[in-house]
């Protein structure tokens, strides 16, 4: 026989750190309904699953007694959420490791939440010589735990030198780089790095490029603050029929600045929204015999904002990943104003300012992995689609253009590229391991 019902609730009061919508979406289908003991027993079983996925995985969901408004269709549903009784980071040997505030901010004494706790760890772990895990143990308390982090720390300092041919046929193909990338060098978990990079065995008088890269990151809780510095130049020559020599050369200086902060994580999805500030400032130059001239189109400073999402999907076998974006030209910082230059020639060459300086853009970038193995056979094989587009209504300088081509998206066609205020790139590829 069924269980008999025990009583007829009209409603129910959830005393638990739910919003109203989540709170409205559990009890709705047991609104205006004849309650059992299995029917309590289901929705308390929901309510703990919708904790779970929340985060707070040491909550407990009951019923407090006495329950006074039983007589009028009032259920009471409790919830004692577990807190955090203290958080220790250690390293692999055990030995307690310098804890900075921006890590765990304002969790210890407060509900202990999985997600919270998970940010942390991945805010460790981005820095490459950090391999952090999480053991949540009893803490001395009705409700406490203890969180302890085990990272075991690699040596902070990476040193890479290389070399290829992945320069261009214009300024140079052979190129050599220099690089070292340091994690935790001021103990709050930064990440900090330096490049250096030239082309190498042509005439530096007749083609050269150089660039210098530095980067960095600090964590805090949810956000992370980015900061890139990039400076390079460029050397070219061609020789006319006439035999004179004409040289193109410049330099540029960007500033990026950026603000990331996590939205949404759960046990499959992560979600983040991130601003960022752009500085361009462009130098070129044409030189024939004693003749220098500055070319005003491809000298200019260029301002931007951008604002976008990053969605993250995790699949059993796969994952997916999408950052729509869009970026706005500012005037700001002694920016290039359209209302200055918009057609405005220059006389010596010409050249015209049809570019906006003032654009608006959007970008649609993602990829998609998925890992399964040949039919008919056991072989594991790796599925990733890249894709990548941009619109624009606006004429764009070549530095916001959307181009294709080169090593990183058209193979075979290193030194061809083509570009556009709008575009649509698409890259499949498949892998597999002749030996799992």
């Amino acid at each position: 026989m069924p269980p008999a019902p025990i009583f007829p609730p009209s409603s129910f009061r959830a005393s638990l750190s739910l919003t109203e919508a989540q709170v409205a979406s559990l009890k709705a289908p047991y609104l205006d309904t004849c309650m059992s003991v299995a029917d309590i027993q289901a929705l308390m079983r929901e309510v703990t699953n919708e904790y779970l996925e929340m985060g707070y995985v040491t909550t407990r969901v009951g019923l407090p007694m006495p329950q006074p408004g039983l007589r009028n269709g009032r259920l009471e549903i409790g919830a004692r959420e577990g807190t955090i009784a203290g958080i220790i980071l250690a390293d692999a040997e055990g030995e307690t490791l310098y804890q900075p505030p921006n890590l765990f901010s304002g969790m210890v004494g407060g509900p202990l939440n999985l997600r919270d706790i998970e940010q942390g760890l991945d805010q460790i772990n981005r820095l490459p010589s950090n391999r952090a895990t999480i053991r949540i143990e009893p803490g001395e308390g009705a409700g406490e735990s203890r969180v302890r982090i085990r990272n075991e720390q690699g040596f902070p300092l990476r040193a890479r030198v290389a070399v290829d041919n992945s320069g261009s046929e214009s300024t140079g193909e052979m190129k050599r780089t220099f690089r070292i990338d340091g994690d935790n060098l001021v103990g709050v978990y930064d990440g900090l790095s330096l490049s250096y990079s030239e082309n190498y065995q042509e005439d530096k008088s007749r083609q050269m490029t150089q660039a210098w890269v530095g980067s960095a990151s600090v964590p805090y809780g949810y956000w992370t603050l980015s900061y890139n510095l990039s400076k390079s130049k460029y050397l070219t020559s061609q020789t006319l029929l006439t035999g004179d020599v004409l040289y193109s050369f410049g330099d540029s200086m960007n500033h990026t600045l950026g603000l990331d902060r996590v939205v949404h994580r759960g046990q499959r999805r992560k979600i983040a929204a991130d601003a960022t500030l752009i500085l361009r400032d462009s130098e070129s130059f044409t030189r024939i015999r004693d003749l220098e001239t500055r070319s005003e189109v491809g000298s200019r400073k260029l301002s931007v904002a951008k604002a976008g999402l990053k969605w993250t999907e995790y699949f059993p076998k796969g994952m997916l990943f999408v950052n729509p974006s869009c970026s706005q030209g500012l005037k700001l910082f002694g920016a290039l104003d359209d209302d200055d230059t918009f057609g405005q020639l220059d006389d010596s060459k010409g050249e015209s300012f049809t570019q906006k300086a003032q654009f608006t853009l959007c970008k649609l970038y993602g990829y998609a992995t998925a890992r399964f193995s040949f039919p008919g056979s056991q072989l594991p094989m790796n599925w990733t689609a890249i894709w990548d587009s941009q619109f624009s209504a606006n004429p764009l300088f070549g530095t916001e253009q959307f181009s294709v081509g080169g090593l990183g998206s058209v193979r075979g066609f290193k030194d061809a590229w083509a570009a556009g205020d709008s575009g649509v790139f698409l890259q499949n590829e498949l892998k597999f391991n002749a030996h799992p």
